[in-house]
């Protein structure tokens, strides 16, 4: 009996002393990082680009809190979105880097290259000629295409001849893609006066990649040529998103460093409830480079409208581009996009204009002084006429007597002057 309660008493303690030891604090702290967690750089990539070139910054995120970049290990840049950017020629390194919630800090980098842009071989760079708008007309000169992968369509332009002349006029297709598979007529001939009506037409396979494509046609004529700027859109087949794109400013021509206000409005036609798409902005040249763009999400009920302002660089050149909006939700996309024009203001009126932001104050004040005192003067004048002018009665007689004294006292030659006393005496 005694060497059982011995023994239960042995063994309470004993599992006390190992419930104690496992029960303190060791000092060690672990966290489970999700492994759906990531952080990869899509752009830039591995490969050269071209000097004044934008280059595309894109990622893709997951679980991340915070993103932010360095070039070259330069100072870091919190980011929330893709954009593009550019930089100086040579070697650079990119850093991304992303928090998670529990401090862990993932990164990824890539290294690219920036190369000088050579000048053009054969004597420098090729002049257009355009020809004379009053010669040869076109209904149009930019023209939107829209389409749907495997879709074809076809696009009608009036060519008249405006000269007292006839002319052999040839189309030149520059195959930029391979969208414009097809030009009714490429060679004829137009006599005085005369219109012809030509047809392009355009066709995307199913795996054309949705975006917006510049497809290049030259009307040449005597030896001259003008320019066929088609912009193709794209579109995911069976897609049932839409978007409408409106630039309130008419007409639309802006100045470098002007902002940019569009009016954008996204329909949902298929999808029931809110749905997550991604909105990409883009604006281009007519060589289809690209001078600005941003990435977004939104989410998207039945419809949304709203207002995007972009900022023009100060560096754009003078021409036409094309803003062009992108809306991709399930590797299906839509897309809307307007043309608008970019003119410098001439160098006088622009330093005219900076010395009157500049000086405008001072002006208005000097201005103000200068009337002021106009006003002032011609007051007292007028005072000073009622009062001290006289009459107009009695100025024509003052006139008269002035007249008739001046007779009085002319002068006569001596010969006459001395016949007249004699005959006086």
């Amino acid at each position: 009996m005694k060497r059982g309660y011995f023994i239960g008493i042995l063994l309470v303690l004993l599992l006390t002393t190992i419930n104690a030891s496992t029960s303190q604090e060791t000092g060690v702290s672990v966290s489970v990082v999700s492994n759906n967690s990531y952080l990869d750089l899509i752009s830039p990539q591995n490969t050269t680009y071209q000097e004044n070139e934008y280059i595309l910054l894109d990622y893709n995120s997951n679980l991340i809190d915070t993103v932010w970049y360095n070039l070259d290990n330069t100072a870091n840049t919190t980011i929330n979105t893709s954009f593009y950017f550019q930089t100086s020629v040579g070697q650079h390194t990119l850093y991304l880097y992303g928090n998670m919630s529990n401090g862990t800090v993932l990164s990824d980098n890539i290294t690219f290259t920036v190369q000088a842009e050579t000048a053009p071989s054969g004597g420098g760079a090729k002049k257009e000629v355009i020809v004379e708008e009053e010669n040869i007309t076109i209904s149009e000169e930019k023209i939107p295409v829209t389409i749907k992968q495997t879709e074809t369509k076809e696009i009608r332009l009036l060519i008249k001849n405006n000269k007292e002349t006839g002319t052999n006029i040839r189309i030149d297709d520059q195959d930029l893609t391979d969208l414009l598979i097809r030009v009714s007529d490429i060679e004829f001939y137009l006599n005085p006066g005369e219109a012809k009506e030509v047809t392009f037409t355009f066709s995307a396979s199913k795996d054309k990649t949705p975006d917006i494509y510049l497809e290049k046609a030259i009307l040449v004529t005597d030896g001259l040529e003008k320019e066929i700027l088609f912009y193709i859109e794209v579109e995911s087949l069976g897609f049932l998103f839409d978007v409408d794109l409106e630039i309130p400013k008419d007409p639309t021509v802006y100045k470098p460093g002007d902002e940019l206000i569009s009016q954008v409005t996204f329909y949902n036609l298929g999808k029931a409830g809110e749905t997550d798409v991604q909105i990409e902005y883009v604006i281009k040249d007519i060589k289809g480079n690209i001078i600005f763009g941003e990435k977004q999400n939104l989410i998207i009920d039945m419809s949304l409208s709203m207002t995007k302002t972009f900022k023009l660089p100060d560096t754009i050149e003078e021409g036409d581009y094309i803003f062009y909006i992108k809306v991709t939700y399930d590797s299906n996309t839509a897309s809307a996009s307007k043309w608008f024009t970019v003119k410098r203001t001439p160098a006088f009126l622009s330093s005219l204009k900076g010395f009157l932001e500049r000086n405008g104050i001072a002006l208005a004040k000097l201005t103000a002084i200068i009337v002021g005192s106009y006003i002032f003067l011609h007051v007292i004048s007028l005072i000073n006429l009622k009062r001290f002018y006289p009459g107009k009665r009695r100025i024509a007689k003052k006139r008269i007597v002035k007249r008739k004294k001046k007779r009085g006292k002319r002068k006569y030659p001596k010969i006459l002057r001395a016949v007249l006393e004699s005959q006086h005496r």
